[in-house]
């Protein structure tokens, strides 16, 4: 019965370490992320406009669709405008509306 005390306790001792570690990490990479956020901020119009110049590309990327003769591969050019459709999509999304700043 002791062994299964003492590994109880140890378990709660390990849980409570980890705990603590845990809140650490998450209030150094908040604050790493509000450090990019203020440096960014000079930036925001001209990503904002580059991002709603992407998703007007990738919602005509009709003449950019993949050949169906190519299966499996893609080329580098597919993939960069996918890439940069779904990138614009999460920018846009994560934007908060100017009044609520």
């Amino acid at each position: 019965m002791k062994d299964r005390s003492a590994r109880k306790q140890l378990l709660i001792a390990e849980s409570e370490l980890s705990r603590s570690r845990f809140i650490e990490d998450y209030v150094s990479l908040t604050a790493g992320f509000q450090k990019i956020g203020t440096r960014a901020e000079p930036f925001k119009p001209a990503i904002s406009a580059a991002a709603l110049a992407i998703s007007g590309i990738a919602a005509f990327q009709e003449g950019f669709r993949k050949p169906k003769h190519d299966a499996g591969k893609s080329s580098w050019p597919w993939t960069l405008l996918k890439g940069a459709g779904i990138a614009s999509t999460v920018w846009l999304a994560l934007q908060t509306p100017r009044g609520e700043r």
